[in-house]
């Protein structure tokens, strides 16, 4: 019994000294977790060390790997494991991979901290080799484990520990509160299409030719937070151009918008198909409101031209109405291979191309901000100095006004009635440590720039009184907008009470923000 105890010591007090030295180390954390949490991790190791030797190491080697993945995960995006990220892992491996390899710091403690504890659990289990052991107990801990995720299957509609992190949690139970909603859950409930979030349908836009205008362009950004842009108040001029042009043109309008995801892959499809809610899957693969149909349909030319990879809308493509786009182009008509994107100012060559002397519909898709953050600028652009994160990341948001401007400024030059809608899929966050997006609990992920240019006419005051009258409008409003300049009669849904966000999953269930456009509050679903 004396061994039992000495290997339930030695292996709780290991991980608790890591975990107080993690928090110590980070000042977003509290210094300590609820001291019940430690307390559990060392009933359970108790436990543990009464189960056969092989069965208790691997169990071991489970909660060490769990522990180092989620000082990994909050090293880089500045919050503990959300259920949906082992399979985000795996679908976005290669984005991880590219961005992972030029912030090789966040590394460092993961790989000191997997040294201490293997070192730890072998000389523990060499110092401990006569312990007692039980051999049915391992049925006693099979139990244990397979009991909660089977609860959470059973009640997979219900919120508890584990949908989301609790920084207030010990990282131990955080990682297997995670794994066993991920296991319970979120796995089963991706596999068999189901939805916890009521399914959501927009209502269908009839054609009103009065409110045609001859063309439209959406640009899209990337990861473009207006924290970061002196258009909006940033203290770092970042943002010169657009600056200047809204102060030389009444007809340049900035809004601070509230995106329809925080990920890439929720956001686009959201924007191009006029969704406002969450669960809208089914009606998206409709396309009954996809803003390409709605344009073919009133006779115009469409454009999707994207400076990202190919590979990176794998997972969009379904979703964005591809068969109604006349002219397809990203990185692989500039001869890249399909998991590298290139430069932006591919967006200006293309744009120049085309005939407006006809009706165009043409989104313009940036790389932008995407990390890593070096690679989305040309070598000889550094307006700042390019030795940290932030800096890098500030030359991109430099690198997104020059194009953004060069495009204003060349639809100055056309003859006909141009709106154009620029805004970002969503934000990102940026730290000493790191960077990165996803978190619906961080504004900084959500709260994304929009900058509205109309050439040879101007845009209704009633509408443009409703997008301004609240601190931030939607992307859902920017699609109405959108919609009403392709010539259909959207305006009547705009909304100034509410915006949601979504988080992980475009069918809400791995949870999102019900945002009071009015009071400037939200709930958390």
């Amino acid at each position: 019994m004396k061994q039992n105890i000495l290997y339930t010591v030695v292996l709780s007090s290991i991980f608790i000294l890591l975990e107080i030295f993690f928090r110590l180390t980070h000042s977003s954390l509290e210094n300590m977790a609820k001291i019940s949490n430690y307390f559990e991790i060392f009933l359970v190791l108790f436990a543990l060390s009464f189960v056969p030797k092989k069965i208790a190491t691997i169990f071991i080697g489970f909660l060490s790997s769990i522990f180092i993945i989620e000082i990994l995960h909050y090293n880089y995006f500045g919050y503990f494991l959300f259920p949906m990220e082992f399979i985000l892992f795996f679908t976005k491996f290669h984005e991880i991979l590219e961005t992972g390899s030029t912030v090789l710091h966040v590394l460092i403690a993961p790989i000191i901290f997997s040294i201490v504890l293997f070192c730890t659990i072998f000389y523990t289990n060499k110092l401990t080799q006569e312990r007692l052991i039980f051999n049915k107990t391992k049925y006693l801990l099979f139990m244990i484990i397979i009991f909660p995720i089977i609860n959470t299957t059973i009640h997979y509609e219900k919120r508890g520990l584990g949908d989301r992190p609790n920084t207030n949690k010990s990282i131990i139970k955080n990682g297997l509160y995670v794994t066993k909603t991920f296991l319970g859950k979120t796995l089963p409930l991706t596999l068999l299409d189901i939805q916890t979030v009521p399914t959501y349908k927009n209502d269908l836009f009839k054609a009103n030719q009065n409110n045609k205008i001859s063309n439209v362009i959406l640009i899209i950004g990337e990861s473009l937070s207006i924290h970061h842009m002196s258009l909006y108040d940033y203290p770092i001029n970042t943002t010169p151009l657009l600056v200047k042009l809204q102060k030389n043109n009444k007809n340049l309008i900035a809004l601070r918008v509230l995106s329809a995801g925080v990920f890439t892959d929720i956001s686009i499809p959201m924007i191009l198909n006029i969704e406002k809610r969450p669960n809208a899957v089914t009606h998206i693969l409709s396309n009954e409101t996809n803003l390409f149909k709605l344009a073919k349909d009133n006779h115009y030319n469409t454009y999707f031209i994207s400076a990202q990879s190919n590979d990176g809308f794998s997972y969009i493509r379904s979703y964005m109405g591809i068969k109604y786009i006349d002219h397809y182009i990203d990185s692989s008509n500039y001869g890249y291979d399909k998991y590298t994107s290139t430069l932006d100012n591919i967006l200006v060559k293309e744009f120049t191309k085309i005939d407006f002397t006809k009706s165009n519909f043409i989104v313009l898709n940036m790389i932008g901000s995407h990390s890593p953050y070096k690679t989305r600028v040309p070598q000889n652009f550094r307006p700042f100095k390019a030795n940290s994160t932030l800096h890098n990341y500030d030359n991109t948001v430099s690198y997104t006004d020059m194009i953004v401007a060069s495009i204003i400024n060349k639809i100055k030059e056309k003859k006909k009635k141009v709106l154009l809608v620029f805004t970002s899929d969503h934000g990102e966050s940026i730290s000493k440590n790191g960077c990165g997006h996803g978190n619906i609990k961080n504004h900084f992920h959500y709260q994304v720039p929009a900058i509205i240019y109309t050439h040879k006419f101007t845009l209704n005051n009633d509408v443009l009184q409703k997008l301004q009258s609240t601190q931030f409008t939607s992307h859902y409003n920017l699609s109405l907008l959108i919609g009403h300049y392709l010539g259909y009669k959207t305006l009547h849904n705009l909304d100034t009470t509410k915006a949601y966000i979504d988080g992980n999953e475009l069918s809400g269930n791995g949870g999102y923000l019900e945002y009071n456009l009015q009071k400037n509050n939200f709930l958390l679903k």
